[in-house]
């Protein structure tokens, strides 16, 4: 399942500049990547490993994370994992 229902442009306005680019270099640490049609799901390994989860469904874009920065509300670097090169934005 692949459903694009948002840009790397949504994710850098929700996650703010300079957590988007710590995000990216965190692209390639991902492991054990789970999609359904709510949610993409993924252990991303930085300091230690964090579950990170971004709900595509509904509005807004929202997401979950287990690390200090993944409260409600806030959209860490950890949750900007979901990124593919060959996505134009």
């Amino acid at each position: 399942m692949n459903i694009r229902l948002f840009s790397q442009r949504d994710l850098q306005r929700l996650a703010g500049r300079r957590r988007f680019r710590r995000g990216l270099r965190l692209v390639d640490t991902i492991d054990d990547l789970y999609e359904d049609e709510w949610s993409l799901c993924a252990t991303v390994h930085d300091c230690e490993p964090h579950l990170a989860m971004v709900h595509h469904r509904g509005s807004p874009l929202s997401t979950e994370c287990d690390c200090p920065d993944g409260r409600p509300g806030s959209f860490c670097e950890h949750a900007v994992y979901y990124l593919s090169n060959d996505d134009p934005d």
